[in-house]
This record gives C-alpha cells, structure tokens and sequence, in this order.
C-alpha cells in the first residue's frame, strides 16, 4: 500500500520542507558571531529569520517621514475613500468629530480688573459679540456655515486627512463688529 509521502501532494510537501530546512540552514550559517573563545553561537531574533512565509517581505530602514512623504496622497485617497465608502469609518468619524467638537467649542471671557476680579461687564460684552461674530453670516465668507458648523468641518477633515488648510480673508463682512483687519489700513495705506 503507498504511504501518503509517495501520493503528488505528499512530494510537494516534501520538497517544501526541504527547502525551508535549507534555507534555515542558510539563516543560521549567516547568523553565527565567533565569540573570543572560538565557539560558535547562532544569535538571531527568531523575527527576523527567512522562511517561505517571509521570503517576499520587504521592510525600509528610512525614517518615518520620508516613508510617509512618499506614500501620503494614496494614503490620503485611501483613508477618503474608506470614509466615503464602508459605514464603519463613516461611523468612526462621525463618533471623533463628536466627541472633540460637540455642539462647538465656545469662549468665555475672562478679562479681571485691577483689583483681581472679574470685569464682568467687559466679558459680558465680549461675549456677546463672540455670539454675533459666530452667526454663519458674520464668520463664513458664503454666510452659510456657522463657526460651530465650521469647526466640526475641519475636525472632520483633519480626521479624514490629516490636515486641514483655512485661509483667513483680512476684510469685514456680514453685520459684525469684529471683522478681520482690513490689510491696507495695517499696512498704513
């Protein structure tokens, strides 16, 4: 009767051992340090061994930034599209962007007099033009997006991304008194 070793499959799984023994072999022989004394010692993280099923692995020793330099737009695509596409990304963001923004991060006056207390009808007025700067109209140069509705914009950009880029336009607009520094009056002009 034909033993299981003699069936194709058997050799093939034969041939296979062979050649991970051998290349074993070969990892020790490359991994041996001659110690003073003349013994040999094989030394060898049992990781960075080849075998068969790392044989195809390739690793880079540069830094984090340039590996990451050369990869960052499909990186950039991928994580877009697995935010656009799978629900559980989706998710994810829609959970972080809670989670840092809320309902939006909103400022509190804290001006104190000369004598250590709080200048509560200055930090009064302060923030109430917060709240009439922070009106869609007053801080978003369409007037659509509210300075929360802003913020979570970005959050989620930075989490989809990794960054974000927002411009600032130096010009007043909408009915608010704060408005960004017009550049030719700063400039002198």
């Amino acid at each position: 009767m034909p033993s299981v070793w003699d069936t194709p499959l058997g050799q093939a799984r034969i041939k296979e051992l062979q050649i991970e023994a051998d290349s074993r072999s070969e990892s020790a022989k490359r991994s041996v340090i001659h110690s003073n004394s003349g013994r040999n010692v094989a030394r060898m993280y049992s990781a960075a061994r080849e075998s068969r099923l790392t044989a195809d692995w390739t690793v880079s020793n540069g830094s984090a930034d340039s590996e990451l330099i050369s990869s960052l737009t499909k990186l950039r695509g991928r994580s877009r599209a697995l935010i656009r596409d799978v629900s559980y990304a989706k998710r994810a963001q829609v959970i972080v962007v809670n989670n840092v923004i809320g309902t939006g991060i909103g400022m509190q006056a804290q001006v104190m007099t000369s004598r250590d207390s709080l200048a509560d009808r200055v930090n009064d007025s302060i923030e109430e033009e917060w709240q009439e700067w922070s009106q869609a109209q007053n801080c978003h140069t369409g007037g659509r997006l509210a300075f929360k509705m802003l913020e979570r914009a970005v959050m989620a950009q930075v989490f989809a991304a990794g960054e974000c880029f927002i411009r600032k336009h130096h010009r007043p607009f909408g009915r608010s008194k704060v408005a960004g520094t017009d550049r030719s009056r700063a400039c002198g002009r």
